[in-house]
C-alpha cells in the first residue's frame, strides 16, 4: 500500500463523506462513501448498487491519483469481526464474550459482521440502518458453534451503523465447553471465518429445599432456611406471583 493516503481522519457524521483527510476513492468513476483514512489503509463501504464482477478502482489525495486497479465484486462474503468494537456479545447484556465472561448453553451469543448479502428495506449508500423495520437478511442464514448446527433467531442490519450486520445465534445443548469454541456464520453456503468464543458447562438445575420437619416453636419471630442448591449463585429470593400470608416474610437474602 501507499504511504501517502491522506491525513489521519475518521468520519464523525453520515451520511459518510466522499472525501476524508484528502482522500477519495472512486469505484467505476464514483466517490464511494469513507469510514477512516490513515498512511496505509483506507476503509471505505462498497456501494449497495455494485453488480457482481470486476471494477476499477483509484485512490486520489493531495499527492495524485493512483493508476486504476481491479477488484472483485462478490454477492455474499461473509466475515465474522474479531476485534473491537464489534466483538461478540453475551445476548443483550451487553458484556463482552471472554474467558472470565462466557456463554452458556441456551443463550443467545451476537456475533458481528460484514458482507451477509442483500437486506430488506435497504438504506442508501453510506447511510445508517433503519430501526423501523430493521433491514433483514434476504438470503437463509445459518451458524455453527464448536461444529454443532445452532439456531439463528436474527440476521440483519444493525440500526444506525453502515454495513454493519448482526448475527444472533442461540448456543445449542450440544455445544463443546471451552475458551476457544468457533463460531461460523454461512449464507447460501457461503462461510465465514471461524470466530472465537468462550462457553461454559451449563449449571446443575437449580434445586430449594427446607427442613422436612420444621417442629414447634413458642410465639415470637422465628426463622425457616431454606436451601438452594445449582443454578448460578449468589441467590435472592423474591415471591413472584400472590403475597405471602399475614405474619410471614421472606427476606430476599
Amino acid at each position: 500500500c501507499s504511504s501517502d493516503l491522506g491525513s489521519t481522519a475518521t468520519a464523525s457524521s453520515f451520511p459518510l463523506p466522499t472525501i476524508l483527510g484528502g482522500a477519495t476513492v472512486m469505484i467505476n468513476g464514483t466517490a464511494v462513501p469513507l469510514f477512516s483514512v490513515a498512511a496505509s489503509q483506507i476503509t471505505f463501504q462498497a456501494p449497495w448498487e455494485l453488480t457482481v464482477g470486476t471494477v476499477s478502482v483509484t485512490v486520489s489525495t493531495s499527492a495524485g491519483t493512483s493508476s486504476a486497479f481491479t477488484a472483485s465484486v462478490s454477492a455474499l462474503a461473509p466475515g465474522i469481526f474479531t476485534s473491537a468494537p464489534y466483538l461478540t456479545l453475551n445476548g443483550s447484556s451487553g458484556v463482552v464474550n471472554s474467558s472470565s465472561n462466557p456463554i452458556l448453553p441456551g443463550a443467545v451469543a451476537t456475533v458481528f459482521c460484514i458482507g451477509l448479502g442483500p437486506v430488506s428495506n435497504q438504506p442508501a449508500t453510506g447511510a445508517p440502518s433503519p430501526s423501523n423495520p430493521v433491514s433483514m437478511n434476504q438470503s437463509a442464514v445459518t451458524a455453527t458453534v464448536g461444529g454443532v448446527s445452532a439456531p439463528v433467531l436474527f440476521a440483519g442490519l444493525v440500526p444506525g451503523f453502515v454495513g454493519v450486520y448482526q448475527v444472533n445465534v442461540q448456543v445449542p445443548a450440544a455445544a463443546p465447553v471451552g475458551n476457544a469454541i468457533p463460531v461460523v456464520v454461512t449464507v447460501s453456503s457461503v462461510s465465514s471465518n471461524a470466530a472465537n468464543i468462550a462457553v461454559a458447562a451449563s449449571p446443575p438445575a437449580l434445586t430449594v429445599t427446607s427442613p422436612s420437619n420444621l417442629g414447634t416453636y413458642p410465639l415470637g419471630v422465628v426463622q425457616i432456611p431454606l436451601n438452594a442448591q445449582g443454578g448460578v449463585p449468589p441467590y435472592t429470593w423474591s415471591v413472584t406471583g400472590g403475597a405471602l400470608p399475614n405474619g410471614l416474610v421472606l427476606r430476599t437474602d
